[in-house]
């Protein structure tokens, strides 16, 4: 079973209206195509006015991430007008499917990010046009770009495993919440509760896989 979750937004004024039918919707929609709701199931978010401001969606991207979770958008409308937000998805490889609008789900997504592609293309033409006009005054460009292979590579290759880690480490606690005060046998408890899958994705969450990552957030910190 593959995992997912579920985006639910409202407009400001009517936050009553409409998020138990997306509720519903996005339930029935997971049920039906075999996906498993992780983390708190359903991430619900109030429009602001503010296009950035959207903390529970990026719980809910947090999840995808890490665990290759498909983030499911009850109502096509929500996110149809952010081309650039959803070619970022295709680029992170985060799959996005529509509950009102399953069939189109590739068509539309891939309409939109061939817009936010198209401008993103024109930024990059006209970056090179001015840039070869400064060389051609003979301003110098860039900097030192020699081959020599650093000896520290692996460390950073390490230290790049260990970032790894913490972020998984700080996505998988922060959907706990209030997990900093709770006992780590009930952390594992509310992870397993909640579908979170381990680090490893096989078996529930114990004691001891639950302090090896507080020991990642501990170290990083």
């Amino acid at each position: 079973m593959s995992y997912a979750v579920g985006y639910l937004r409202v407009s400001t004024g009517r936050q009553t209206l409409g998020i138990e039918a997306q509720r519903r919707a996005v339930d029935h929609f997971a049920h039906q195509h075999g996906y498993n709701l992780i983390g708190d199931r359903y991430y619900e978010e109030v429009e602001s006015g503010s296009r950035d401001d959207r903390p529970e969606l990026a719980r809910a991207l947090d999840l995808c991430r890490v665990y290759g979770a498909t983030l499911i958008v009850a109502r096509l409308d929500r996110l149809s007008r952010d081309a650039a937000f959803l070619l970022a998805l295709r680029k992170e490889n985060i799959a996005i499917r529509f509950v009102d609008l399953p069939s189109a789900d590739e068509f539309i997504i891939g309409i939109l990010a061939v817009v936010a592609e198209h401008e993103r293309r024109l930024i990059s033409q006209r970056t090179k046009e001015a840039l070869a006009v400064k060389k051609a005054q003979g301003i110098k460009l860039g900097g030192h770009r020699g081959g020599t292979i650093s000896p520290k590579a692996s460390e950073r290759s390490a230290a790049v495993r260990t970032a790894k880690a913490v972020k998984r480490a700080r996505v998988t606690l922060g959907q706990v919440k209030g997990w900093q005060t709770m006992p780590t046998a009930q952390i594992a408890h509310r992870l397993n509760a909640m579908g979170i899958p381990t680090a490893s994705g096989r078996g529930e969450w114990t004691y001891e896989k639950v302090r090896a990552a507080i020991n990642h957030l501990e170290k990083a910190a």
